[in-house]
């Protein structure tokens, strides 16, 4: 029923309500303007990219880095790498609410790092 759901809606609900009367988003897919990227060059893209960089220092330096000792921090890996992979430069900044979905996760993750860090023998 979910799967059926998500068609209907995507196919049909979402086109009759837009104002060009289709579902915008399909132009997003693959593109990078009107230039067509390949999966090689989107992942590419993210190392070359200083603000997908950046992006990615801010998520886990707002939690001093202490979400990387947790492996709840593999709970946004998808999210993340939507908008990472994605050619919308809109994703791949703090500026919009994209980081909101990953900060819950994040701080839960800096939690579990400082626990356990504090029964860790490292001293880092």
């Amino acid at each position: 029923f979910g799967v059926a759901a998500f068609v209907v809606t995507l196919m049909v609900l979402i086109p009759a309500a837009s104002s060009a009367g289709t579902y915008d988003y399909w132009q997003k897919i693959d593109k990078n303007g009107e230039q067509d990227v390949s999966m090689v060059d989107s992942l590419l893209g993210v190392l070359n990219s200083s603000v997908k960089i950046e992006m990615l220092v801010f998520l886990v330096g707002i939690t001093a880095f202490m979400a990387l000792r947790s492996p709840l921090t593999l709970l946004i890996v998808p999210t993340l790498g939507w908008r990472l992979l994605s050619q919308d430069s809109n994703h791949w900044g703090m500026v919009w609410h994209y980081s909101a979905i990953l900060m819950p996760v994040l701080f839960l993750a800096m939690a579990d790092g400082v626990r356990r860090s504090r029964g860790s023998h490292r001293p880092w």
